[in-house]
């Protein structure tokens, strides 16, 4: 039961950074 809330926050973690990080890609190649 843990790790499964560990998984839930580590994927909300991962679709945040991908949220942010294709911007900041797009900045730096700018």
């Amino acid at each position: 039961m843990l790790g499964n809330s560990i998984i839930n926050i580590r994927d909300k973690m991962n679709k945040v950074f991908a949220g942010v990080g294709k911007p900041l890609k797009y900045f730096k190649s700018v």
